[in-house]
């Protein structure tokens, strides 16, 4: 029976040593899981920043675009308003001119009969001077 102690304390002891062995590959195998968590972290880290990056960049590009259109958009608007409104105001001087035209046109007859009257008043008027004046020397003679 004391070979039966000796083999159980040798178990136990083996035991101890095996428990042991496992408790220090346990941990290894722990801490070797944590920094290869570590690493994949790190590395999902710095992926979520390039893509944060990319993302902001794309961002503006897509404003600095938006931007340009809108602004294209708003000279061709601005454009087609500024051709509108001068074909708008040359309609209204042309129609402007015209009826200025007209009025002149009417006034210059209107001075032209007047002058006509005038002239033919004043040959009326000559005319009988002349044969009041015929009278007269026909008369004297």
């Amino acid at each position: 029976s004391a070979v039966r102690a000796v083999v159980g304390v040798q178990a136990r002891v083996r035991r101890y040593q095996q428990r042991q062995a496992y408790q220090a590959l346990r941990e290894a195998a722990l801490r070797l899981q944590c920094q290869w968590r570590v690493v994949l972290a790190r590395r999902q880290l710095h992926f979520l920043r390039q893509t944060s990056a990319c993302t902001k960049i794309q961002a503006q590009w897509r404003m600095h675009r938006a931007r340009e259109t809108y602004r294209s958009a708003v000279r061709a608007v601005v454009g087609v308003q500024a051709r509108v409104r001068r074909y708008q105001q040359r309609q209204a001087y042309q129609a402007l001119r015209e009826a200025a035209l007209r009025l002149q046109c009417q006034w210059r007859v209107v001075l032209a009969r007047r002058q006509l009257h005038f002239l033919r008043q004043t040959s009326a008027c000559t005319k009988i001077q002349a044969q009041w004046r015929m009278h007269r020397a026909r008369e004297t003679y």
